[in-house]
C-alpha cells in the first residue's frame, strides 16, 4: 500500500478507474491526447496524478495542474486540483486526504485551489483553513442593431500581454501554451489600448452562440479602460454571437450583468440550459483570482 505519483505505465489503469468510478466514457478515459496534454509533466517526465494503490490496484486518485505545467519558468508554485475520487472499496479513514497531504508536502505550493467542488468537499477544505465561494457569472446579451450606445473604447484582436500580475502566477508563455496551443479549442485574444486583455472562445450550441471569456489581464481595472455597454456590444457584433459571458470571482464588471437575474447556461458539452453554480475553494495569503479557464474547467467533455 502506498501513496505516490502515478507511473507512466499505469495510465491505462488510471483511465479505467476514471471510467468506472468517475464517469463512464469520460473524456480523460477515452482521449489519451487530452490526458497527456493536460497532465504530463515534460520537464520531470511524470504525470501530475497522485494515487493510493494497494494489492487490488488503484483505489484513490488526485489529479492536479500547476501553472508551471504551461510555463516551466514560472518561479511560484501555484496548483489547481482536478479530479479527486476514491473507489468503492472500504479504505482506512482519511486515506483520501492523505493524497492532498502528500501533494502539499511534495510541492510545498504557494497556493492551492479547487474549482467545481461539491458541498462535502467544500467543508473539508474549510476545515483546513481554506476560503470558498461561488463563481460570479456575468453576461452581455447582444441586442443586435436595434440599440445604439455612445461611442467608446473598442476591443480589437490582439497579441498576448507580456505578463500577468495575479495570483496564481501566469505568463505570456503560460497563456500561449494553455490557450493558443490548445489541441482542440480555438481561443482568441482581444484588448483595449493594449492594457485590458481578455482571452476566450466562441461556443455554439443548439441555435445559439456565445463568446466565453476564460481569462483576463487587468480585469480588476476594467473601469479605467472600458466604456461599458458599447465595448461589449461592438465585440458581440464583431464575433456575431448572441451573448458574451465571463465566470470569475472578481467583483462586478461594468457593462456586464450578473446571471442571478436571468437563466444563463454555463454547460455546453453536452448543452444544458439550466445554470449550475460553480463552487471553488483556495488556500492563499493574498487576493486570489479565478477564471473559467483555470484548473480543468474549460476542457472538452466530448470529441
Amino acid at each position: 500500500m502506498e501513496i505516490r505519483h502515478l507511473k507512466a505505465e499505469e495510465i491505462p489503469e488510471l483511465r479505467m478507474f476514471i471510467h468506472k468510478y468517475w464517469k463512464p466514457n469520460h473524456i480523460l478515459a477515452t482521449s489519451h491526447e487530452l490526458m497527456k496534454w493536460q497532465y504530463y509533466d515534460e520537464v520531470n517526465k511524470r504525470y501530475n496524478w497522485i494515487i493510493y494503490k494497494d494489492s487490488d490496484g488503484i483505489q484513490v486518485i488526485l489529479g492536479y495542474i500547476p501553472t508551471t505545467h504551461f510555463d516551466a519558468r514560472i518561479e511560484r508554485v501555484d496548483i489547481w486540483l482536478a479530479i479527486w475520487k476514491r473507489s468503492d472499496k472500504v479504505l482506512p479513514r482519511g486515506t483520501g486526504t492523505k493524497l492532498l497531504d502528500y501533494l502539499e508536502d511534495f510541492h510545498k505550493p504557494d497556493t492551492v485551489a479547487a474549482i467545481g467542488i461539491n458541498d462535502l468537499i467544500e467543508q473539508l477544505y474549510l476545515k483546513r483553513g481554506w476560503r470558498s465561494g461561488i463563481m460570479n457569472h456575468y453576461y452581455f446579451i447582444n441586442p443586435g442593431k436595434l440599440i445604439s450606445y455612445p461611442d467608446g473604447s473598442v476591443f480589437v484582436e490582439s497579441e498576448l500581454p507580456s505578463f500577468y500580475q495575479f495570483s496564481p502566477s501566469k505568463s505570456m508563455e503560460y497563456a500561449k501554451n494553455r490557450y493558443l496551443n490548445h489541441p482542440f479549442y480555438d481561443y482568441r485574444v482581444f484588448s483595449i489600448d493594449e492594457k485590458l486583455f481578455i482571452i476566450g472562445r466562441v461556443v455554439k450550441a443548439k441555435d445559439g452562440s456565445c463568446f466565453r471569456i476564460v481569462d483576463t489581464y487587468h480585469a480588476n481595472e476594467l473601469n479605467r479602460w472600458i466604456s461599458s455597454d458599447y465595448s461589449w456590444h461592438k465585440l458581440a457584433q464583431y464575433l456575431e454571437v448572441d451573448y458574451i459571458d465571463l465566470m470569475t470571482n472578481l467583483s462586478p464588471l461594468p457593462g456586464l450583468n450578473n446571471s442571478s437575474r436571468i437563466r444563463i447556461p454555463n454547460w455546453f458539452e453536452p448543452f444544458d440550459p439550466e445554470p449550475k453554480p460553480i463552487k471553488y475553494a483556495y488556500k492563499c495569503d493574498t487576493h486570489y483570482t479565478i477564471h473559467k479557464g483555470d484548473s480543468d474547467q474549460d476542457r472538452p467533455s466530448q470529441l
